[in-house]
């Protein structure tokens, strides 16, 4: 799907949109008496979405106007935090050099998706280029 170059513009008004949907399969959920933590689980998630993705956008957007070298350092952050969660929280059994062959594995299959699906796929030029995210 070729977008011309350019990303969407998006609004409080396109977010209000995806809000009526949410809104509408809460009310159907209670209409045809699912059971009653559907609708308060499928609310929470939404406004618990809409405020992670504007904190988000207040905090890496400063980080991706740094460069390739901010870029750069968020992928190593988010990497080591997933390699602490697959071991230390998600494994129920451990082994000797976990955790380098953890991050080796993490950082040798995220980073290297990352950079071709950005400069092939999204025609990023530079990859690390921001404009799809922001």
């Amino acid at each position: 799907m070729d977008t011309g170059g350019s990303s969407p513009h998006l609004t409080w008004t396109n977010v209000a949109i995806g809000g009526t949907f949410i809104l509408f399969n809460v009310v159907f959920s209670a209409f045809l008496g699912l059971e009653k933590d559907i609708p308060v689980s499928l609310s929470v998630a939404a406004v618990r979405c809409v405020v992670q993705l504007f904190l988000l956008t207040l905090i890496l957007g400063p980080v991706f106007s740094g460069g390739i070298w901010a870029v750069a350092g968020i992928a190593i952050l988010f990497n080591l935090l997933g390699t602490l969660e697959a071991v230390l929280v998600k494994s129920k059994r451990r082994f000797s050099y976990m955790f380098p062959s953890v991050l080796l594995s993490m950082a040798g299959s995220t980073i290297p998706v990352s950079i071709i699906g950005s400069r092939f796929a999204m025609s990023q030029q530079p990859f690390w280029t921001p404009a799809n995210y922001s």
